[in-house]
C-alpha cells in the first residue's frame, strides 16, 4: 500500500494531537517494513522529522492547518502522490478530497464548549470559523472509510452527534510511558530550571476553557488558605493568549500571596519533563472535557499520583489509578487535595496503582491497532 500521513501538526510543540502524530510514525517505522509511507510535513517542522525505514519518505506540504488555503489548495497536492489512502490525524479534511482516507477524531470539544472565550478571534469572525468547523468535521465522518477515536466516550460522543454507522468506528486507545519505578528525582533540576523551591502540585497542558484552570487555581487557593504547608502551583505549557489571559486574571483576582505561589513555566522541553513530573506531589487534572487525557497517564508514569474530574473520558482511560472531584466544585478539589497530601501512606498506594494502570497503554500497541485499522481499509478497497 501507498499510505500518505498528515504531519503537519507533527511533534510536542503541537501538545497532545502533536504527540498523536510522532509516536504514530516512530512506531509505524518500527513495525511496518512492507507498505510504503508519505509523511507530509509543513515548513516549520519539516527538518524535526528525518525517515528510519527506507520505505518512509516525507514532502512538504505548505498550507497552514484550519487555514482557507489548506481546503482550497491541499486536495490537489494530495492527489499528485498517487496515493492508496490518506490518515488525516485531526479533523481538518480538505472538503474537496474524495479520495480514500481515514481520520483520527479526538473529541467534539468545539461541539460542547463553543463559548466566546475559547478564541481570540473577534466574535464574527469567530463563528464563521465555528460554521466552517461544522461543516470540515461533518464532512470528514461523512465520508472517512474509518473513524479512529482514542477512546470509548469519544466513539459514544460521535455516534450520539453525527450520522455515522457504529461499523465505521474502531476506537485506539493511545500509549503512555514505561512507568519509570527507578527514576531518579533530582529537585534542584526543577529548582535551577523553573524557581520552584517547594513541594509543588502540577498541571501540564493548555489552557483553553474547558481545561478548568480557574477551578484549580481557586481550590489551590482555599488550600493555601486552609494549610500551614507553603505549597506553589505549576502550570506547565507554552504560553500563548490563554495563558496570559489566565495570568493576567490571576494578578487581578487574587493577593500576591496566593499568586506569587503559581508559576507558569512557558515551554517546556521534553528533556526537562521527567524531573518537572517526577518530583510533584500531586498531578491535578481538572478538566470538563476530555477525549483521552495523555498528560495523567505520563504523570502516573513518574510515580505521581494523580487528582483528576469525574468525567467519563477520566473514569475510563485512569480506573481506579485515580482520585476524582467534581469539576465544577473547587471545595471537594481543595478537600481532596488537603487529605491526600500529608496522607503519606495513601499518595504510595496511587503511586503503585498508576504504575499498575500506565501498563495498560502501550505505544506499540497503539501503533499496531492503527496498522490494522489500514490494512482493513485495504480489503475495502480492493
Amino acid at each position: 500500500m501507498k499510505i500518505g500521513i498528515d504531519a503537519r501538526l507533527y511533534g510536542p510543540k503541537h501538545r497532545g494531537i502533536g504527540r498523536y502524530i510522532f509516536k504514530l510514525i516512530e512506531n509505524l517505522e518500527q513495525l511496518d517494513w512492507g507498505n510504503q509511507y508519505t509523511i507530509f510535513l509543513e515548513q516549520e517542522n519539516f527538518d524535526d522529522y528525518s525517515p528510519s525505514n527506507e520505505n518512509f519518505t516525507k514532502a512538504l506540504l505548505p498550507y497552514r492547518w484550519y487555514s482557507i488555503k489548506e481546503q482550497i489548495f491541499l486536495a490537489r497536492e494530495l492527489r499528485k502522490h498517487n496515493l492508496d489512502f490518506v490518515h488525516f490525524p485531526n479533523f481538518n479534511v480538505p472538503f474537496f478530497f474524495r479520495h480514500p482516507f481515514i481520520v483520527t477524531i479526538h473529541d467534539l470539544v468545539l461541539d460542547h464548549f463553543p463559548g466566546e472565550r475559547a478564541t481570540q478571534l473577534p466574535k464574527p469572525f469567530y463563528y464563521l470559523k465555528l460554521l466552517a468547523y461544522r461543516d470540515v468535521i461533518r464532512h470528514a465522518i461523512k465520508h472517512a472509510k474509518t473513524v479512529i477515536t482514542p477512546s470509548e466516550f469519544t466513539s459514544r460522543d460521535i455516534l450520539s452527534k453525527y450520522k455515522i454507522s457504529a461499523s465505521r468506528i474502531r476506537r485506539v486507545y493511545l500509549g503512555a510511558p514505561y512507568a519509570k519505578k527507578d527514576f531518579v528525582k533530582v529537585p534542584e533540576y526543577v529548582q535551577t530550571r523553573f524557581g520552584i523551591n517547594r513541594d509543588y502540585l502540577l498541571y501540564v497542558g493548555a489552557a483553553y476553557p474547558h481545561k478548568n484552570l480557574e477551578t484549580l487555581i481557586s481550590a489551590f487557593s482555599i488550600l493555601l488558605e486552609n494549610t500551614k504547608k507553603d505549597y506553589q502551583l505549576v502550570l506547565a505549557s507554552k504560553k500563548d493568549f490563554f495563558y496570559s489571559r489566565l495570568e493576567k486574571e490571576i494578578k487581578e483576582n487574587y493577593p500576591k500571596h496566593i499568586s506569587h505561589r503559581i508559576i507558569f513555566t512557558d515551554y517546556v522541553l521534553e528533556k526537562d519533563m521527567p524531573q518537572l513530573y517526577a518530583n510533584a506531589r500531586l498531578y491535578i487534572f481538572p478538566s470538563f472535557y476530555e477525549g483521552f487525557g495523555l498528560p495523567p497517564l505520563e504523570a502516573m508514569a513518574h510515580g505521581v499520583p494523580v487528582i483528576a474530574s469525574d468525567v467519563p473520558c477520566l473514569k475510563e482511560i485512569l480506573g481506579d489509578a485515580a482520585v476524582y472531584f467534581s469539576p465544577e466544585d473547587q471545595k471537594q478539589l481543595a478537600q481532596t487535595m488537603s487529605v491526600l497530601l500529608p496522607d503519606h501512606e495513601r499518595l504510595e498506594e496511587m503511586k503503585q496503582k498508576g504504575f499498575t494502570k500506565v501498563e495498560e497503554y502501550s505505544w506499540e500497541d497503539f501503533a499496531k491497532n492503527t496498522l490494522q485499522v489500514y490494512n482493513d481499509v485495504e480489503a475495502m478497497l480492493v
